[in-house]
């Protein structure tokens, strides 16, 4: 029985790492949705295949933790793998090293999958992996849900408005775009370790995100509100 692995070899481009050299958040979880998408497609699991059989794919939440910065210009290797199947939804891990082998990156997503018909979560019934065994070097459990404070505490910091250049062949915001959001607007001394993300309303194409800011002993907490909606909610861990 195969372990139910996918691994590519990946490079890291300029266009990956801040003024300060250091890789973004956004790179780091591109990575990870361009593998998820590929890993998805292998197990006919993926876009069109989905789409055939009456559902999408929706990623609610990420989580990531930086170990190592990797140099400009240098070959990596990406590697991911899903957990065990939830009744409603799908954990994926991720896995990235350096050209040392050595560990850059770990994350964790949750996805579940919407019913094209009524547009609503379905039961996890309709993914089949196939005959495979589950890897079990699992680095995290679970990607819970961010517990902001209170929405008054907040401040408003900016406002977004959606370019064509942030949009995904959903004619959406890619959720990957909302870490650049929070990248600019905090300090330049601040990096990006640990995040927690969760992805709550799409926005299209011309729809402005207004963003808000708490920050306490522990976090940084951001949140994106649309038309008051709630967009996006964020808790970067303060090293």
């Amino acid at each position: 029985m195969n372990e139910l692995k996918y691994e590519m070899d990946i490079n890291f481009r300029t266009n990956d790492f801040d003024s300060e050299d250091y890789i973004t958040p956004t790179a780091i979880l591109s990575l990870f949705q361009d593998i998820a998408g590929l890993h998805a497609e292998e197990l006919g699991i993926g876009y069109e295949g989905s789409l055939k059989k009456g559902y999408f794919w929706v990623l609610v939440r990420n989580r990531f933790e930086i170990f190592k910065n990797p140099k400009p210009l240098t070959k990596g290797r990406l590697v991911t793998w899903p957990h065990e199947k939830g009744r409603v939804d799908c954990n994926r891990e991720y896995a990235l090293y350096d050209s040392c082998g050595d560990i850059v990156a770990r994350g964790l997503s949750k996805w579940v999958i919407i019913d094209v018909v009524n547009r609503r979560i379905a039961r996890t019934d309709k993914i089949d992996y196939g005959s495979t065994s589950f890897p079990q070097d699992n680095f995290y459990d679970d990607v819970p849900r961010v517990k902001a404070p209170d929405f008054s505490l907040f401040k408003k910091v900016a406002s977004h408005k959606v370019l064509k250049r942030d949009l995904d062949h959903n004619k959406h915001m890619n959720n990957s775009k909302y870490t650049d959001i929070v990248f600019d607007v905090i300090p330049q001394n601040v990096k990006i370790n640990k995040l927690n993300i969760e992805y709550v309303k799409e926005t299209t194409l011309d729809d402005v995100i207004d963003i808000y800011e708490y920050e306490d002993r522990e976090f940084i907490y951001h949140i994106g509100m649309s038309n008051e909606n709630k967009i996006f909610v964020s808790q970067i861990v303060k090293d």
